[in-house]
């Protein structure tokens, strides 16, 4: 880590091709009023974008089959495409932000959490033919996610608001 808090990365400018892609997690603070429930991004080079919360156990495994998980409706999911040049910016961007590792010994994972209570990020991707996992707190990475999500903050909302007629019933 920097001494900003920044993680160390390897520097490179991108310039996606239809095999780059990025797989994030977001899982919300424990006191997130915002965000309730954990929400799974989905970037690929060709301009797609897949956004996904809920509890469902199909949130976690499309495949799921168990239709009598008292939590099985609870799926939101939307979805945009973006140009080449709007991606490259948000590819570049967690790249800058630390996600691909300084060096191939990291390649498999790196765990960096300070708290449970936190919100965190998990990512996987390729970008640039640079494989990488990572597990992280990190308030650069966390934030830029949280900036990614407003893109979805209508569908967010819908969840939430789902979510807490819920539990006042």
């Amino acid at each position: 880590m920097q001494s900003d808090g920044r993680l160390r990365h390897k520097s490179f400018d991108v310039s996606i091709s239809e095999l780059d892609w990025l797989e994030i997690v977001y899982t919300p603070a424990e006191n997130d009023r915002e965000i309730l429930l954990p929400c799974h991004l989905s970037f690929f080079g060709v301009g797609y974008v897949e956004f996904k919360t809920g509890k469902s156990p199909k949130f976690w495994k499309e495949t799921s089959t168990d239709t009598t998980h008292p939590d099985w409706s609870s799926y939101y999911t939307d979805r945009v495409n973006i140009g080449r040049t709007e991606m490259e910016r948000v590819f570049q961007e967690y790249v800058d932000q630390g996600v691909v590792p300084p060096s191939y010994m990291m390649l498999v994972s790196r765990n960096v959490r300070s708290s449970e209570k936190s919100a965190w990020v998990s990512i996987k991707g390729i970008i640039g033919f640079n494989e990488f996992r990572l597990n992280t707190d990190n308030e650069y990475i966390v934030e830029l996610t949280r900036e990614a999500l407003e893109n979805f903050e209508t569908t967010i909302a819908i969840a939430r608001e789902d979510e807490l007629r819920k539990s006042r019933q």
